[in-house]
């Protein structure tokens, strides 16, 4: 018996619970002598590694302070990627092989309103926003109050209008009922990219703009002042009559003492003496002034002949074949005569297939209303009829002031 000797429990790690002899639970103290490591965040150049937790003994890993999610040191590492920024990455500086440069867009340098028959919108674009412009077209976008699909005029760089240091593109055709309907201008190169910034506007937009701002004399910017509360106003009863828009009027942004400047009272008088079976005043789309008579017909020909207000005459040629019909009527219209013109009288003559003259009357947009304005049937219409000759007449003022 002397000669046997025994030995006590053995333990891999101080942290170890059981004998690695036999086995057995005998180290109730055991316990892990902890250490942890921070997150370190990997890159392209270095790696990296999650927060964890081990032992400085055993080298056991958890990537919980509980020590319940027990892992190994290959799971806690982690691998970095390129940054890429702006076209490179921001740690080792390679190039991004996907990267595509952004185009820069330049701002559209400004607005201006139109008056003719209709009111256009002329947009200005700097020259020097683009070295080249082959292939480069701007986009205006009409949206529509009404919810109609979206009307969109397209111009290429070859039909840019210029003035100055600047190319010009027009969106033509506004109606005076969509004066607060929204216009948006894009340039885009050849490839379809957007290289400008988008300009949104409107007609009342551009009105509420330039409403105080000074004209080259004191006189003729208060008269710009009465002919935009004009305008306006015509743009609202527009809407009002036909039903377009009638919660977002076109003057509904002018103050009580901004609407003071519009024009109180305007003249209305029928003087001429007609000579043909009717005229109409086509307002909905643009002012088209039309003269109806009785009994021509396309083998005939006439000639519409006026002085504008700035006392240039125009004489219109119009076929037979171009005669317009409504109904039972045959009417020729005036494609001149614009909102300023509105008191000019206009000579219309039709003639025969053998150049002898049919039928000579006149007439002007103001003997219409006027005519038109006593009629039992337009008294719904008297506020329009009134609006757009206030807005005619401060127009011809506005163009005429010093």
């Amino acid at each position: 018996f002397n000669v046997v000797t025994f030995v006590d429990h053995e333990y891999f790690y101080p942290c170890d619970a059981h004998c690695m002899n036999c086995g057995e639970l005998t180290n109730e103290d055991a316990a892990h002598n902890i250490g942890h490591v921070d997150a370190v965040e990997a890159t392209c150049q270095a790696m990296g590694n999650i927060e964890y937790w081990y032992c400085n003994d055993c080298g056991a890993c958890w990537s919980d302070e509980a020590l319940t999610q027990q892992t190994n040191r290959f799971n806690v590492v982690t691998f970095g990627d390129h940054n890429y920024v702006d076209g490179k990455c921001d740690t080792c500086g390679e190039a991004d092989p996907d990267y595509v440069a952004p185009v820069e867009k330049f701002d559209i340098a400004a607005a201006q309103v139109i008056m003719g028959n209709n009111l256009d919108m002329m947009f200005a674009i700097s020259k020097n926003a683009v070295a080249n412009w082959e292939g480069y077209y701007a986009q205006i976008v009409h949206e529509y109050a009404d919810g109609r699909e979206d009307d969109v005029q397209t111009t290429y760089a070859e039909k840019f209008g210029t003035s100055g240091s600047y190319y010009t593109v027009t969106y033509k055709g506004l109606a005076a009922k969509e004066m607060a309907d929204t216009l948006k201008v894009t340039v885009y190169n050849a490839q379809g990219e957007a290289v400008s910034n988008v300009w949104v506007d409107s007609v009342r937009d551009y009105a509420m703009r330039n409403f105080d701002v000074a004209a080259p004399s004191a006189a003729k910017t208060e008269i710009k002042k009465t002919m935009i509360v004009d305008m306006l106003n015509y743009g609202a009863e527009a809407q009002k009559k036909f039903g377009y828009n009638a919660g977002d009027l076109a003057n509904n942004k002018l103050t009580a003492e901004q609407q003071a400047k519009g024009t109180q009272d305007v003249e209305l008088a029928a003087e001429l003496k007609t000579n043909h079976k009717a005229s109409q005043l086509i307002l909905e789309s643009n002012i088209s002034f039309w003269i109806a008579f009785d009994g021509i017909d396309r083998t005939m020909k006439a000639t519409i002949e006026f002085t504008d207000h700035y006392d240039k005459t125009h004489v219109e040629e119009i076929a037979g074949a171009d005669f317009g019909i409504s109904g039972s009527v045959m009417y020729v219209a005036s494609k001149e005569v614009v909102i300023a013109d509105a008191r000019q009288v206009l000579t219309i003559t039709v003639y025969n297939a053998d150049g002898t003259v049919f039928v000579q009357t006149q007439d002007s947009i103001a003997d219409y209303l006027a005519r038109s304005i006593e009629k039992p049937a337009n008294a719904n219409n008297k506020d329009l009829y009134y609006a757009i000759m206030k807005f005619a007449d401060s127009a011809k003022a506005y163009l005429h002031a010093k």
